[in-house]
């Protein structure tokens, strides 16, 4: 407390005007002296956006493939043995689709991009994705957006290295819709999902 109370008489002794005291602090014995608590301070939060490379090859990608993938939900399932080509980024693989069709290809791009351009609030700390949008960008790179929806996050891969990550929100039945028409497994909903 006395630290505190020292920190504040040095800013007012920089000329710097004492915060507002906080309804909560009672004055001590003289009515003329309060104890004055800063208020909490807020950090600026780092824009919520994908990582520019990771934008571009969403602009100007040859090749997209929609992956339908199965997070671990129970125990069990994390302890689930699967080859490596059952895998992708550690989840496993439910199916995949090519994405030749302009329209469904810029659904699974508008997906990705409004949700995470209309996403404005912290994340939790799960991520179970269950679909992730390879993108094959004209230098041959290949990018990974892993995208859960429920968890409000994607990561983004470049090969094997992540490169990134922001948050994201809105439906993932575009995604489903596409999973679905090609006849691809969706993963078991969550526990309180539809």
């Amino acid at each position: 407390m006395k630290s505190l109370i020292a920190a504040t008489l040095f800013l007012v002794s920089l000329g710097h005007s004492a915060p507002p005291a906080s309804p909560s602090i009672a004055p001590r014995s003289s009515p003329s002296k309060s104890i004055v608590v800063p208020p909490p301070c807020k950090l600026p939060q780092p824009p919520n956006k994908l990582p520019d490379e990771a934008v571009e090859a969403l602009k100007s990608g040859v090749k997209f493939i929609l992956f339908s993938l199965e997070p671990p939900i129970t125990i069990e399932d994390d302890k689930e043995v699967l080859k490596p080509e059952q895998k992708h980024h550690g989840f496993k693989i439910l199916g995949s689709t090519e994405l030749v069709n302009a329209v469904t290809k810029d659904s699974a791009i508008a997906s990705i991009t409004e949700g995470v351009k209309k996403h404005t609030s912290e994340g939790s700390g799960c991520f179970l994705p269950r679909h992730s949008l390879r993108v094959t960008a004209a230098n041959g790179k290949i990018y990974d957006f892993l995208t859960c929806f429920q968890c409000t996050k994607i990561e983004v891969y470049v090969g094997d290295k992540r490169i990134g990550g922001a948050g994201i929100v809105g439906s993932q039945k575009p995604l489903d819709d596409i999973l679905t028409a090609a006849k691809i497994p969706l993963a078991k909903p969550m526990e309180g999902e539809n």
